[in-house]
C-alpha cells in the first residue's frame, strides 16, 4: 500500500466512524523512541522483515506454534495465568514490547507461576530469553525458586552475559548448573542489568522468555519473534512532548526526528494564553487540530506528516472550547453561532479536525458511500460517530455495564459515559455543542481527562490499599476495588504502560478512587541535580485521580535532609500531586532506623522506644508535610498458630504522639493478608480490630496490606474477589460509617485498662492519657483500650472502647460500665449503626464482641 493510500485508507476510518458503527481495529500503542532493529543471535538468526499487510482487513487466524507453549511468554500479549511484575523501573509497551527505564538501581521483572504453570526442572532445562538493552552494564541475572527454594538469593542465580548495544540478542541457556534449578520450578526472575548502581540512561527491550524440552523448541520460541510493529499508531517522547502519529506512516519510512517539537519544554503559559503545536508550511505556520498543552504545560499532538513543528502562541487567548476550534481552523463562526448542524457540517468539521489530507469531505463521502446531507444532527449520531472512533483506536474511557442505556448501542454508551458526548435528550446539536464536543474528542484521542473528577477531599477517615495489579486492568478492575470501600490506590504495579493507565486514571475518576504512583523513586537523589521526573507525570497531571507520586518506602534517618530537598524539587515540579513517604515501625533495628529498610531483614527486634522515638520527631521536624505514615503489621504466624507483635501500642503510641505533636494526620498501613506465605488467612475481626485500634490513636487514613500481589492469596485471586475481599468490605463500610462524626473531633491520646498480665505485652503503653475528665467512673475485668478526643469547634467530646483481648488465641468478649461528669447527650456507633446509649440510674453498659470496638460521643 503506497503512503497516500495509507492515508486515504485511515481517514477513511476517520469518517466512516461518523456513521458506521461497524468500524473497528487494532488498539492504539504509544510509545518512545525505539531501540536499534538489528539483531544479534547468539543461536541463530531468527526472523525476516515483516512485509507490509496489503489490507486492513480482518487478521488471520493466527497458526499453531512450531514449539512447545506451556511454559512460554511473550511479555506484550501474556495469554498465560501467571502475571509478570516489575520493580525499579518505568514501564511501558512500545511497538509491541515491554519497554523499561530504570528508577532504582535493581530493575527486575518476575513472575510467581500460577499452579498449573509450574513444571518441573529437569524436562523443560533451557530457558529461550530475548533482550535489547543499551546500557553501560554488561550482566544481567535470572533468579530462581522452586519447591525446596520458595525466595530468591544469590545460591540460586544464573548470569547473564549482556550485548549492551541497544541490538536486540537471542539467548538459549541450559540452567541445570543453576542450584535452585531442581524439583519444581515456582517462581522466576530477571535483573536485565545488574551494576550495583542506577544507570539513568539505560534503556531496556524484553520481547519474551521460555522454558524448553530442547534446544530446538528454545530456538523455534525465538525464530517466532516478529518485528517492531509500526502499522499501530505511536508516539515519540522528547521532554513533556508526545507526538502521536496515525495510520502507520513510521513502516513509509520517515524518520521519529521529524515528529519532534521544535520548542523549549516544559511550555511557558505567558499572559493568560495558552500555546498550541503548528507545523512549519511554505505560506507560514499552520496550527495542528489535534493538539493539547495541559496546565503544567505537557504537549501532545497528532503528526499527520512529517515536517518541522513548533509551539507558538496564537493571537487570541484560548480560554474555551470556542477559542479552541477557531484558534484551529476547526469551526467557523457560522457554524459555531449555527442553533443546529447538518450531517454535512459534522463531516467537514470532523474532517478538519482528524486530518489534514488534501480531499475535501464531499468527495471522501461520495467515494466510500458516505451520506453527506442536510440532515440535522442529533446526539444519537454524534454518540454513534464518538463511539465507533473509540473503538476504532481501542480507547474506551469510563466504560461501566451499570450505566448502560438500553435504548442506545454500545458505540453510543461508549460515547455518553465516556463523557464526550454529555446530552442525551437534545433532538439536535448547536454549533458550540458540537465545538465541546470535538475538544473533549481531541483530548480523549490525546490521553487527556474529558469529565470531571468524582474525587473528593474526605475530612474524615480514608481508605486505601496497596495493589500491584497485573498488566491488563479493566473499568471492572478499578470498580470493584471502589465497592470495597476503597478511594485510595497506592502503587499501580505493571499498569504504568499508557493505555492501561489511561483506564486505571480514568475509571479511578469515575469511582471516586485516588491514585499514587510508584514510577518516581530517586534511589540516590542529589538537589544539585535532581533525578529526572518521569513524563508521565507531567502528560497525566491534569487527572484529579493521580494524586501524586511514592517516592520513598521505609526511608533511614541518613536520607531525611534529601528527602527534604527532594519533596521541594517534586513540589516546584508538580504543584499539588502529593510526594508521599512511609517510615519504618518500631521493630526495625538500629541499622535500619539509620540507613533504611535495605540495611537489613525486617524482622521483630527487641526495640529501643526512644531510638524510634528521636527516628519519627527527626522526620517530622526535617520534611514538611501534612501526614506521617507507618506500616506496622502485628500479625506472625507460625504454623496455624498466630502471635501479636508485643510492642504494637508502643509503637501505635510514639507514632500518634509524633502526629499531635507536630500537626500532622495519622495514616496506617494494616495488614490485610497473608503477605510472607503464613498458613492463616484474614478475617473480618483481624481486620477490624487493627482499625478500632487506629482510630483510637487517631488514625485518619488506613491502608490494605495489600489488595493484589502475584499470585498471593490476597483481595483479588485470578480476577475474582476472596473471603479477604468481603471481610475487608464489611470492616471499611464499619469504619466508614464513622468518617462525617469523626471529622468534627480531634485524638486527645489514649489509654488502656487491664493490661498489666504479660499475656497482654501488646496493649501495653508509656503514654497514657490522663485528662480525660469525661469518665468519671470505668469498671471491668477485661483489658481495654480507650481513645480520648474533644470536638474541634464547640463543646462535645468522644471516646472509643475497643476490647483488648488477644483475637489470636482464644476469642472473649468484654465488657464494662462507666459513668459521665456532666453529660446526658450520649451516642453510640457500633458495627455502622448509630443509637441512643441508655443509663440506668447514671450507669452505662456495654458488652463488646470478640474484636470489636465502638465509638461514643458525648454532648
Amino acid at each position: 500500500m503506497t503512503p497516500k493510500t495509507k492515508k486515504a485508507a485511515a481517514v477513511f476510518l476517520l469518517i466512516a466512524a461518523l456513521l458506521l458503527p461497524s468500524c473497528t481495529g487494532g488498539d492504539t500503542v504509544t510509545t518512545s523512541t525505539g531501540p536499534e532493529t538489528d539483531k544479534i543471535t547468539e543461536t541463530e538468526q531468527i526472523t525476516e522483515t515483516e512485509t507490509e499487510k496489503e489490507t486492513e482487513t480482518e487478521a488471520e487466524t493466527e497458526p499453531e506454534p512450531a514449539y512447545d507453549n506451556a511454559h512460554a511468554y511473550i511479555f506484550a500479549q501474556n495469554d498465560k495465568k501467571s502475571s509478570w511484575v516489575s520493580q525499579g523501573a518505568d514501564v511501558s509497551f512500545e511497538f509491541g514490547y515491554l519497554r523499561m527505564v530504570p528508577t532504582n538501581h535493581d530493575p527486575m521483572i518476575f513472575c510467581t507461576f500460577a499452579d498449573e504453570e509450574r513444571f518441573d526442572s529437569q524436562e523443560y532445562p533451557y530457558a529461550a530469553y530475548r533482550y535489547s538493552v543499551k546500557s553501560k552494564f554488561t550482566q544481567g541475572v535470572f533468579f530462581v525458586c522452586s519447591e525446596d527454594h520458595p525466595s530468591f538469593s544469590d545460591d540460586g542465580l544464573t548470569w547473564v552475559n549482556l550485548n549492551n548495544s541497544g541490538k536486540w540478542v537471542n539467548t538459549v541457556t541450559d540452567m541445570r548448573k543453576n542450584a535452585f534449578w531442581e524439583g519444581t520450578v515456582t517462581a522466576f526472575r530477571i535483573d536485565p542489568i545488574n551494576g550495583g548502581e542506577l544507570d539513568k540512561n539505560a534503556v531496556i527491550y524484553l520481547d519474551r522468555i521460555g522454558f524448553f524440552k530442547t534446544e530446538e523448541d528454545a530456538e523455534a520460541f525465538l525464530a517466532d519473534a516478529k518485528e517492531p510493529d509500526y502499522s499501530q499508531s505511536v508516539s515519540f517522547s522528547s521532554g513533556f512532548a508526545k507526538a502521536v502519529v496515525p495510520g502507520g506512516v513510521l513502516s513509509d519510512g520517515y524518520n521519529s526526528a521529524d515528529y519532534l517539537l521544535a520548542a523549549e519544554t516544559p511550555a511557558e503559559i505567558k499572559d493568560g494564553v495558552t500555546p498550541i503545536v503548528g507545523i512549519k508550511t511554505e505560506s507560514g505556520v499552520e496550527p495542528v487540530p489535534v493538539s493539547y498543552v495541559n496546565s503544567v504545560g505537557f504537549i501532545s499532538y497528532s503528526a499527520e506528516q512529517p515536517g518541522e513543528y513548533v509551539l507558538y502562541y496564537p493571537d487570541t487567548p484560548v480560554n474555551n472550547d470556542t477559542d479552541f476550534v477557531k484558534v484551529r481552523g476547526i469551526m467557523t463562526d457560522g457554524e459555531l453561532s449555527s442553533d443546529t448542524l447538518t450531517l454535512k457540517q459534522a463531516v467537514n468539521i470532523l474532517k478538519k479536525t482528524l486530518t489534514s489530507a488534501d480531499s475535501d469531505a464531499e468527495k471522501w463521502a461520495k467515494e466510500y458511500g458516505i451520506p453527506y446531507t442536510d440532515d440535522i444532527i442529533t446526539p444519537p449520531d454524534v454518540s454513534e460517530a464518538v463511539g465507533a472512533y473509540l473503538t476504532h483506536l481501542g480507547i474506551s474511557p469510563y466504560t461501566d455495564p451499570d450505566r448502560k442505556l438500553k435504548e442506545y448501542t454500545d458505540n453510543q454508551n461508549i460515547a455518553l459515559c465516556s463523557g464526550i458526548v454529555t446530552d442525551t435528550d437534545g433532538h439536535r446539536i448547536s454549533g458550540n455543542e458540537f465545538a465541546s464536543i470535538v475538544v473533549r474528542l481531541i483530548k480523549a484521542m490525546l490521553g487527556q481527562p474529558t469529565l470531571q473528577s468524582n474525587v473528593q477531599n474526605n475530612a474524615g477517615i480514608t481508605v486505601g490499599v496497596w495493589a500491584q495489579f497485573p498488566f491488563k486492568v479493566t473499568d471492572e478492575t478499578i470498580k470493584t476495588l471502589s465497592e470495597c470501600g476503597v478511594s485510595l490506590l497506592v502503587d499501580l504495579g505493571d499498569i504504568e504502560q499508557q493505555d492501561t493507565l489511561v483506564t486505571a486514571l480514568n475509571s479511578a475518576s469515575k469511582y471516586g478512587v485516588s491514585v499514587l504512583r510508584y514510577n518516581y523513586s530517586p534511589a540516590k537523589f542529589n538537589p544539585s541535580k535532581p533525578d529526572k521526573i518521569p513524563s508521565s507525570c507531567y502528560e497525566y497531571y491534569d487527572y484529579d485521580s493521580y494524586l501524586g507520586n511514592i517516592v520513598y518506602d521505609e526511608p533511614g534517618t541518613d536520607k531525611f535532609s534529601r528527602i527534604a530537598s527532594l519533596k521541594e524539587y517534586y513540589n516546584n515540579a508538580l504543584p499539588g500531586k502529593l510526594c508521599y513517604f512511609n517510615l519504618l515501625p518500631m521493630y526495625a533495628n538500629a541499622a535500619q532506623l539509620k540507613y533504611g529498610a535495605g540495611a537489613a531483614n525486617i524482622a521483630y527486634y527487641d526495640s529501643d522506644p526512644d531510638l524510634y522515638k528521636n527516628y519519627v520527631e527527626e522526620f517530622a521536624q526535617t520534611v514538611d508535610q501534612d501526614y506521617l505514615c507507618v506500616d506496622i503489621y502485628p500479625y506472625r504466624s507460625s504454623g496455624k498458630s498466630k502471635n501479636t507483635y508485643k510492642e504494637y501500642l508502643k509503637n501505635m503510641d510514639i507514632f500518634a504522639a509524633a502526629c499531635r505533636e507536630y500537626g500532622r494526620d495519622f495514616w496506617l498501613y494494616i495488614q490485610s493478608t497473608d503477605y510472607d506465605g503464613g498458613k492463616w488467612t484474614p478475617d473480618y475481626d483481624d481486620i477490624r480490630w487493627q482499625m478500632y485500634i487506629g482510630l483510637s490513636f487517631g488514625v485518619k487514613t488506613f491502608i490494605h496490606y495489600q489488595y493484589s500481589w502475584g499470585n498471593y492469596y490476597t483481595f483479588i485471586k485470578d480476577g475474582e474477589p476472596t473471603e479477604i475481599y468481603y471481610a475487608a468490605q464489611k470492616a471499611n463500610k464499619e469504619i466508614l460509617s464513622l468518617s462525617d462524626v469523626c471529622a468534627e473531633y480531634k485524638n486527645l491520646g489514649a489509654f488502656n485498662l487491664n493490661c498489666e498480665k504479660t499475656k497482654f505485652d501488646y496493649a501495653k503503653f508509656y503514654n497514657q492519657y490522663k485528662d480525660f475528665k469525661v469518665l468519671t467512673d470505668v469498671t471491668s475485668s477485661d483489658p481495654l483500650l480507650f481513645g480520648c478526643f474533644e470536638k474541634t469547634d464547640g463543646d462535645g467530646y468522644a471516646f472509643t472502647v475497643v476490647n483488648m483481648n488477644n483475637i489470636n488465641t482464644k476469642k472473649q468478649s468484654a465488657s464494662l460500665t462507666f459513668t459521665l461528669d456532666g453529660y446526658d447527650s450520649v451516642c453510640i456507633y457500633r458495627a455502622g449503626e448509630k443509637e441512643k446509649l441508655a443509663c440506668d440510674n447514671g450507669v452505662y453498659s456495654l458488652e463488646l464482641e470478640p474484636a470489636e470496638g465502638v465509638f461514643i460521643t458525648v454532648d
